[in-house]
């Protein structure tokens, strides 16, 4: 149910999303053709780290997604379960947003001779696997405390003082538990 609402709340967001990339490409390309180093690799590292950023707040959106709507995730092992539900969407927008900044970025990488294009694109790389790997954990470790938290329930029968010292009073927990049942 949790893979069901993400795919369709992702879709919906991300598609406006894309939208805004094209946009704002075309509007960082004029700026630096504006300033007259498009071709350069100052233009590659502003689109690096404007892919780097959108990334970012795509991976938070899907990591808060799958904490806040726990309750939707019935399997048995819900832990293994949204991390793979996250990882999996995860690296669809990483593909997607690698595709996207390659194809913004072709032209300008065919008119520069250095490897400086290379390594701008393994930072942002980086920054994407980095960014993974964080908000992953971070799934983890909120599902891992929810599971924590099911299973320190308190119990059925609290110990509590009567007129034998501590203990369970076995007539109270007859009269309410058992006769009535």
């Amino acid at each position: 149910m949790l893979k069901h609402y993400l795919e369709e709340l992702t879709a919906l967001e991300f598609s406006e999303r894309d939208a805004g990339i094209q946009k704002a490409v075309t509007r960082e390309k004029g700026a630096m053709n504006a300033r007259g180093i498009l071709h350069s690799s100052m233009t590659l590292q502003a689109l690096a780290e404007f892919f780097g950023a959108e990334f970012s707040l795509r991976c938070d959106f899907l990591k808060e997604f799958v904490v806040t709507h726990s309750a939707l995730c019935k399997e048995e092992d819900a832990v293994t379960t949204a991390k793979t539900l996250f990882q999996t969407k995860s690296f669809e927008q990483r593909d997607r947003l690698k595709a996207a900044y390659e194809a913004a970025t072709k032209p300008i990488v065919a008119s520069l001779s250095s490897d400086f294009p290379k390594q701008i694109e393994e930072g942002l790389l980086a920054t994407f696997e980095t960014r993974i790997k964080k908000n992953n954990m971070y799934v983890e470790i909120a599902y891992q405390a929810m599971e924590a938290a099911k299973r320190e329930k308190t119990p059925m029968f609290a110990l509590k003082p009567n007129f034998h010292g501590i203990g369970i009073d076995v007539e109270e927990v007859w009269r309410r538990y058992v006769k009535h049942n």
